[in-house]
């Protein structure tokens, strides 16, 4: 940390030699500086997660996500889904709190119940951190390659805050499991 050299007057603010006088404490905002630079470094080294700024052409606002890097099943699927990987996706500043996965093609998963205009909705068996645990997510009609997990109890919420999660997927063709480190999921997107 660097030297920084001040007094407090008689109103207790900071003043700096060269005459610059602040009610903040200077050593605080040293120590931010260094945890920001910190958290930098360990994103620009995460060889897991991605940090990616886009842009919502249509509605002309621009926006952030955390994705995954492509996670190909632990048991392999057959023919036609012998190719098939998945993104966890988190969008940043998410009310909802969802976290989405994204397919590489239509995963074709079995057991789900319908919900209006062809959603189909599913129940994910899980491991989060060694605990075995049910998911709940949903296909959308228009979106058949994203399954969208809401937190629908504080333990779906947890996610998030995981070291590690199991997801075990009922597809057509089998049951496969997919491995997602979470252990250095970036916390923001800034």
């Amino acid at each position: 940390m660097a030297n920084i050299f001040f007094h407090k007057n008689e109103k207790n603010d900071y003043v700096f030699l060269n005459g610059d006088v602040s009610h903040k404490d200077p050593s605080k905002n040293q120590l931010a500086k260094q945890k920001e630079a910190e958290r930098k470094a360990k994103l620009l080294n995460n060889k897991d997660w991605k940090i990616i700024a886009a842009r919502d052409n249509f509605k002309g606002v621009n926006f952030s996500y955390i994705s995954s890097n492509s996670i190909k099943p632990e048991i392999p699927l057959r023919f036609p889904y012998n190719d098939l990987t998945v993104k966890m996706i988190l969008y940043c500043n998410d009310v909802y709190d969802e976290v989405h996965l994204l397919f590489s093609s239509e995963p074709n998963l079995v057991g789900g119940k319908f919900l209006s205009y062809g959603d189909r909705f599913y129940a994910i068996d899980a491991k989060v951190d060694n605990v075995f645990t049910t998911i709940y997510g949903t296909i959308k009609n228009d979106n058949r390659y994203e399954l969208v997990l809401s937190p629908r109890t504080d333990r779906d919420k947890k996610i998030k805050e995981a070291k590690n999660l199991v997801l075990q997927v009922k597809h057509f063709v089998g049951t496969t499991n997919y491995n997602f480190n979470l252990s250095n999921l970036p916390e923001t997107c800034d």
